[in-house]
């Protein structure tokens, strides 16, 4: 069963994250509460979900798929 658990939610995330690359806030958040439902304890799940949050689920005019990371 976990198998199967593990396979869908890398489906799940693989879309979240295209969705997410491509601007799609909203559909990338909700794709990624899905595969938290899965896996609450993914850690690049969370974190998707607060940078999404954090931009008000709304990607920024000059969204070029991906955010810079600033700090260590």
């Amino acid at each position: 069963m976990r198998k199967t658990h593990n396979v869908q939610f890398a489906g799940i995330f693989a879309e979240a994250y295209d969705s997410y690359k491509k601007g799609e806030f909203v559909e990338a958040h909700a794709k990624l509460q899905n595969g938290l439902e899965i896996n609450p304890k993914d850690g690049p799940s969370k974190t998707l979900v607060e940078v999404i949050e954090d931009f008000g689920m709304k990607a920024p005019e000059d969204w070029a798929g991906y955010r810079a990371l600033t700090s260590k």
